[in-house]
């Protein structure tokens, strides 16, 4: 039997409330993870935690929004001294996009909402969970 990398792995996923991130997260689970589901959906956090309990595992799940960088700094900051000296996989799946047809049609806060979540949220992500 191949032992799975994620077997006593914190995983970590954003965007998990739906979609692939969804997936992710029971996979990771039912790989031996130990995974923190986040989105700012939290319906559908609480949706990707019943799927998990469907199939056997366990996930907790964690309202965050990866465009608030103070949130991101909490989260770390009550996250990282749980878990120290255990592999951690971090997971940046949320994201959004713009569905209006014409460039001019999406308004200056839809973009910077998209540069938060897209760009900043990530790196403030990777630098707030990298090994120091």
């Amino acid at each position: 039997m191949k032992i799975s990398k994620f077997k006593d792995a914190v995983v970590i996923i954003t965007g998990a409330a739906s979609g692939m991130g969804q997936e992710m997260a029971v996979q990771a689970a039912q790989r031996g993870g130990f995974v923190i589901a986040t989105d700012v959906n939290e319906k559908g956090l609480k949706e990707t935690q019943a799927m998990a309990q469907k199939v056997g595992c366990s996930i907790t799940i964690q309202r965050l929004d990866v465009a608030n960088k103070v949130e991101i700094k909490d989260f770390a900051e009550k996250t990282l001294p749980n878990f120290k000296n255990r592999l951690l996989i971090l997971i940046n799946n949320a994201g959004i996009g713009f569905t209006a047809g014409k460039f001019q049609d999406n308004h200056l806060d839809d973009f910077e909402n998209l540069i938060n979540i897209n760009l900043w949220g990530i790196r403030c992500l990777n630098l707030r969970f990298l090994p120091k």
